[in-house]
């Protein structure tokens, strides 16, 4: 999630404002503290106006869920 934030041009504080989630779990997520949750992932994806694809959550593990749909 912090690769492709960082490639489209977002600080985490921006990012954080956008999708009305704090910094500090943004913070956390990214680092692998925290696990992304669906709702975390789609108010991301929101702020960059793209979409989740509604499968996502039925693959393997949030992780690379999360990576597909910030990919998108």
């Amino acid at each position: 999630m912090a690769r492709i934030r960082k490639q489209r041009g977002l600080a985490q504080q921006g990012l954080a404002m956008r999708s009305n989630i704090s910094k500090s779990l943004l913070s956390k997520v990214e680092c692998g503290q925290k696990p992304a949750s669906p709702a975390l992932v789609a108010a991301c994806a929101r702020a960059r106006w793209t979409f989740p694809r509604p499968t996502c959550w039925a693959s393997r593990t949030r992780r690379s869920c999360a990576a597909i749909a910030w990919t998108r």
